[in-house]
């Protein structure tokens, strides 16, 4: 499996992630699958979302179903880029594909994508 997202949109996460710091970041991928690509579109701000410098939470209500959410980023500013037993339970519920970016600095190097099991995926960006 292999997570792909275009420039813009992964330039736009670690943005956020710097802009938010020392909280968390948290933003939703919109997009579609083809096979075994997860293939990103865009960048959707969680709903409502309140942070700190080891969590963030959104209400999850007003996610429309049509949103066609195929995976999730968020940024860990205290520590690796590997998911924690909550970021477990937010892949599980929004689709296959995640980013997480450990920092600060924000860049690719400290970043890393998952599975909705946790398991370590390939990302490309476009």
């Amino acid at each position: 499996m292999r997570l792909l997202l275009p420039r813009d949109v992964f330039e736009s996460c670690l943005l956020g992630a710097a802009n938010s710091y020392p909280n968390e970041f948290l933003g939703l991928f919109p997009g579609r699958y083809d096979g075994e690509d997860v293939i990103v579109e865009k960048l959707y701000l969680a709903p409502l979302s309140e942070a700190n410098s080891s969590s963030v939470w959104f209400d999850s209500v007003n996610v429309p179903l049509s949103a066609g959410i195929v995976g999730t980023f968020h940024s860990h500013p205290n520590s690796p880029a590997r998911p924690s037993s909550a970021d477990l339970h937010l892949f599980g519920r929004y689709g296959r594909a995640h980013l997480i970016a450990s920092g600060p600095p924000y860049s690719v190097g400290m970043t890393a994508a998952f599975s909705s099991k946790g398991k370590p995926i390939s990302f490309v960006i476009l």
